[in-house]
């Protein structure tokens, strides 16, 4: 953070906060931090990015991607 942190103005970072795993019942099946316990900046929004929709890939899983968005 503190190389973003460095740049004169505002700066926005746009990032997968935490990806869900679900199954074809709707049952989260497994979760993955994409910031390997880094600790993200705050967020200012946030929403839920249905990033492979069921049958997409497969009838057994879908993926949704926690999204958010820093104001630094």
């Amino acid at each position: 953070m503190q190389y973003l942190r460095a740049f004169l103005g505002k700066v926005c970072l746009i990032a997968d906060r935490l990806d869900i795993e679900i199954n074809g019942s709707g049952e989260e099946t497994d979760r993955f931090d994409p910031w390997w316990e880094v600790e993200a900046p705050q967020e200012e929004f946030s929403w839920d990015w249905e990033v492979m929709p069921l049958g997409e890939v497969s009838m057994k899983k879908r993926q949704i991607n926690k999204v958010g968005v820093s104001i630094l």
